[in-house]
């Protein structure tokens, strides 16, 4: 996957979303069991959400999961990491 930098000052309700992201664990219909996202927190106070909610890290995740986007790094060959150059 690659790299992405996120603004501290100007993007904190993402930065917060993605670190506070929680998970759970939810048995399915097969009898195993599947790890989700704690949407909990998306029933809090409207004054709260910016901060404590997973809308942002959910928003976030379309954005970088685009078709487009990701079969350009399923193709692309593999780098090694001590190159530097630049892509």
């Amino acid at each position: 996957m690659p790299k992405v930098e996120i603004d501290f000052f100007e993007c904190k309700p993402l930065k917060a979303s993605l670190e506070g992201a929680r998970t759970k664990i939810v048995p399915n219909k097969k009898g195993a069991s599947v790890t989700t996202k704690d949407k909990s927190s998306e029933k809090l106070p409207i004054h709260r959400l910016p901060m404590e909610s997973t809308n942002p890290s959910d928003s976030f995740k379309y954005l970088m999961m685009r078709r487009e986007w990701r079969s350009l790094i399923r193709y692309r060959s593999a780098q090694n990491i001590s190159d530097s150059s630049v892509v």
